[in-house]
């Protein structure tokens, strides 16, 4: 995988740096719970760049998708009226894994220490937290709706764009 996809954290982030990365990015991901936190003006900066979006639809995103096109962003998650209506009816944790055994195989994977053998615990508060219903950002309902978008071939559609950019 190094050769096709690399995940970089890169401290003391600031304007300097982002001007240094942004023009090479090839993918934004935005993925704030709709109607909670708008994105800002970064993932302009990356679009206007040439990055594909992928992201729910809030805040910057939504204008990026008036501008660009809805062809050329990916959206994913719930609405910010669907977010509001998850929780008028009582969002439950449980109801979304019923509804996902694959989410749930991941989670219950992740939680087992597979991933991290010599300190099985690493990720049990993250699990005991995307498990709570209080859980305020509906997390699961969200990787839900992502779930759903690959598997209607929305992210063979998206590696076939990236792909098409990166040979440019």
């Amino acid at each position: 995988m190094r050769d096709k996809l690399r995940l970089v954290f890169l401290p003391d982030y600031d304007v300097s740096l982002a001007q240094k990365i942004m023009p090479a990015a090839d993918l934004s991901q935005q993925i704030s719970t709709a109607g909670m936190e708008a994105s800002g003006t970064g993932n302009m900066k990356l679009a206007l760049n040439g990055a594909l979006t992928i992201g729910t639809l809030d805040g910057a995103n939504i204008e990026i998708r008036d501008h660009v096109g809805a062809e050329n962003i990916f959206i994913f998650g719930l609405t910010a009226d669907e977010v509001e209506a998850r929780r008028a009816a009582g969002y439950r944790t449980a109801r979304e894994l019923e509804a996902n055994p694959e989410l749930k195989s991941t989670l219950d994977l992740i939680a087992s220490g597979f991933f991290s053998p010599g300190r099985p615990d690493d990720a049990k508060q993250v699990i005991e937290r995307l498990l709570s219903d209080a859980e305020p950002y509906l997390v699961l309902a969200g990787l839900c709706r992502l779930c759903e978008g690959a598997r209607s071939g929305g992210c063979a559609c998206m590696r076939r764009k990236i792909s098409g950019i990166t040979k440019l």
